[in-house]
């Protein structure tokens, strides 16, 4: 998945997200999966924010 790929016009890349979340009980499938994307994203968000920060 790391290899870049040619384009016209370019190379690309692919990435890969993994990630598991725990449904409230009652909760319906587009509840849990909308719950599990907003946490993801909150991560990716997170950690995107901490690579930009200049080094100490």
């Amino acid at each position: 998945m790391a290899a870049p790929f040619e384009l016209t016009g370019g190379t690309g890349r692919v990435g890969v997200s993994v990630g598991a979340h725990l449904a409230a009980p009652g909760a319906s499938p587009d509840e849990a999966l909308g719950a599990a994307d907003r946490s993801m994203y909150g991560v990716k968000q997170v950690r995107r924010s901490e690579r930009a920060r200049p080094a100490p």
